[in-house]
């Protein structure tokens, strides 16, 4: 188990450099002005010099399964979530607002844009029926994507 290496004291330990480091690239994307290059700009800043996988205390094989997992789960699609959400909000006039007024905004982003878009979340209507109010006759085509924007509070003009 990792456990020795993983503690919460070490996870929150690098918090306050991580707050800064987001401050001054926003404070920089910012000032750049607009068109604004995000996936370049936010790509990985290196390795920091004492990270949460240095701890002696953990076993070998832990410490690659867990670095294995934590880099290509966690880091691919936290960026591609970050990415559409923030086009979403830059799109769509209201869209910062919708952000600082709603509590529930970023559950509402993940929502109204998955990341799973294949087609095997397409579905086929096998009669005639309705989703949410909005008819869906035999056989027509409905995809997971297109059904979770409906009713969305996201200011969509």
């Amino acid at each position: 188990m990792p456990s020795e290496g993983l503690t919460e004291r070490r996870v929150e330990r690098p918090r306050p450099v991580i707050h800064e480091i987001a401050d001054d690239l926003l404070t920089r994307l910012l000032a750049a002005g607009s068109p604004a290059e995000l996936v370049t700009g936010f790509e990985l800043l290196g390795v920091p010099r004492e990270d949460l996988l240095s701890s002696p205390a953990a076993a070998r094989e832990d410490l690659l399964s867990l670095g294995t997992h934590l880099i290509t789960a966690g880091h691919e699609s936290t960026a591609a979530s970050l990415t559409s959400a923030i086009l979403v909000l830059l799109c769509h006039p209201g869209g910062i607002t919708f952000l600082n007024s709603c509590p529930a905004a970023v559950e509402e982003l993940l929502r109204f844009d998955p990341l799973a878009r294949s087609r095997s979340h397409m579905r086929v209507a096998t009669e005639d029926t309705e989703i949410a109010g909005v008819p869906l006759g035999k056989a027509r085509r409905s995809s997971r994507r297109t059904t979770t924007r409906r009713n969305s509070p996201i200011p969509i003009t």
